[in-house]
């Protein structure tokens, strides 16, 4: 199988502008030249912040690095833009402007979060199989709906109406889309700028047996929902833990369970402070006491796997169902577990520098610049790097004396797991899970059951929310690590 090519971007799409003393942690994204243009100078603040945002975009996103072709021309898309956003009155209208933009990355990891008003709710929930939708859940009054395949919405075809928010959702593939887009449609809030919302709101859903029936935008308190009944059986392993990782040992049936919930841990929330040196205005003290508390993957893999050669499991089965990413390291270390890691056929990856990820991580910026000029090499910002032109940086990132002891990796061949693997996945594994199953995948070793993935092989992840000059981060803010 080709190999997949992993492309990491080191600074984060997108929220904007002057901070409030509740989101002082937002970092601040400001360009003179752009800030000094007499189109921004003659702009209204939504012409200044959308200025900001398309040179935020083109700075900083690798699909506009340079030698690549843009995915659509930036210069237009501005010019456009500029011209709408005079008439704009609304942060509602203008955030949906921007997303509008965004999707068409088909970049899940860069997006803006809706206008949301929790406090009206279409008391309803979708269930999407390939070519039909059907009803999973609605307020009782309405039971004797549920399960009905639905034809039309507010008389137009479902899933015309259904995609008329692809605009309005960042997402790698159609899977992401289809599993995100029912509760999204649940807020009356994203409704309002939506060309088949109708003049009294109502929400009307018709079924294949002929039957329709009408919603109103509901208070949340008066929610009353009915379900349809999942068939799962009472003996499942599967756990509903806030834990990001945990496992149980099946003697009879010779198998570990892991349920791998979250690729965070103590040692990725260290490493993000080491770089950031962003406390979130606890102690010294404070901070420790909170990290302690929290395990370390590589900790908690040793013991598990010598528990499995106490037992003689003959298979490991890791349930990534619902774990949406954070930091690939940790799935480093297990893969260390299933095969030696040197043996590990990897993915490509590659780097685009910015100013705003200087800002961001002014260590570990320091750390590469000064790499750079240890390997006689130019360092310029904008251009995309592969990592495996950078030998000298990544041995230099790794030798830290503060990092070197994070993510342990197994390097000891006669420990490495020799029996059967299986995978489970589903919709809402994303990112660095996706990432593990995709390596897993082209390295043989073991199968892949469950959900339809909705992630992409080939995607960009580390996410901030950064702020721009006139509109509060809390309105535009970043969804994913």
């Amino acid at each position: 199988m080709m190999m997949r090519k992993f492309i990491l971007l080191f600074v984060h799409i997108v929220a904007f502008n002057v901070l409030p003393s509740n989101a002082q942690m937002a970092q601040k994204y400001e360009n003179s030249a752009i800030m000094n243009s007499s189109d921004y100078q003659d702009g209204n603040n939504y012409q200044k912040d959308f200025l900001l945002m398309t040179e935020l975009l083109r700075e900083v996103h690798p699909v506009f690095s340079s030698g690549l072709p843009a995915p659509f021309n930036m210069d237009s898309l501005r010019t456009v833009g500029y011209r709408e956003m005079r008439t704009c009155t609304s942060i509602t209208a203008f955030r949906s402007y921007l997303q509008a933009i965004l999707s068409r990355l088909n970049d899940g990891h860069t997006a803006l979060l809706p206008v949301v008003n929790e406090s009206l709710i279409y008391p309803f929930m979708l269930y999407i199989d390939t070519d039909k939708v059907y009803l999973r859940g609605i307020n009782k009054e309405y039971e004797g709906a549920l399960g009905n395949e639905i034809l039309e919405i507010n008389n137009q075809p479902a899933f015309k109406v259904i995609d008329s928010f692809k605009a309005s959702i960042s997402s790698d593939n159609e899977i992401y889309f289809y599993d995100k887009v029912g509760g999204f449609m649940q807020l009356y809030s994203v409704w309002e700028n939506n060309v088949y919302c109708l003049p009294d709101s109502m929400l009307k859903f018709k079924f294949s047996d002929g039957t329709a029936i009408s919603l109103r935008p509901t208070s949340k308190q008066k929610i009353n929902m009915a379900f349809m009944p999942y068939n799962l059986t009472t003996n499942s392993v599967r756990k509903n833990s806030k834990s990001p990782f945990l496992y149980k040992i099946l003697p009879e049936k010779s198998i570990c369970y892991l349920q791998f919930n979250t690729c965070v841990d103590q040692c990725s929330l260290r490493s993000q402070y080491d770089m950031t040196k962003s406390s979130a205005g606890l102690s010294p003290e404070s901070l420790e006491k909170r990290l302690s508390q929290i395990p370390r993957f590589d900790e908690f893999l040793e013991l598990m796997f010598q528990e499995m050669r106490n037992a003689k499991i003959q298979t490991l089965v890791v349930d990534v169902r619902n774990n949406s990413g954070g930091n690939s390291r940790l799935c480093d270390v297990l893969l260390s577990w299933i095969k030696p890691y040197q043996q590990i056929k990897r993915y490509s990856s590659a780097i685009r520098f910015s100013k705003l990820w200087e800002a961001t991580y002014p260590l570990l910026a320091d750390k590469y610049k000064q790499a750079f000029l240890d390997n006689h090499q130019s360092f310029e910002w904008g251009k995309l790097y592969q990592s495996s032109s950078l030998p000298s940086l990544n041995k230099r990132t790794q030798r830290d004396e503060k990092t070197k002891g994070y993510f342990r990796l197994n390097k000891d061949a006669a420990l490495v797991f020799n029996g059967n693997l299986i995978v489970i996945q589903n919709a809402k594994t994303y990112s660095s899970a996706g990432l593990l199953v995709s390596t897993i995948v082209d390295n043989n070793l073991g199968i892949v059951i469950g959900g339809k993935s909705s992630y992409k092989p080939c995607h960009y992840c580390i996410i901030r929310s950064i702020a721009t000059q006139y509109f509060s981060p809390n309105s535009l803010l970043t969804t994913r690590n």
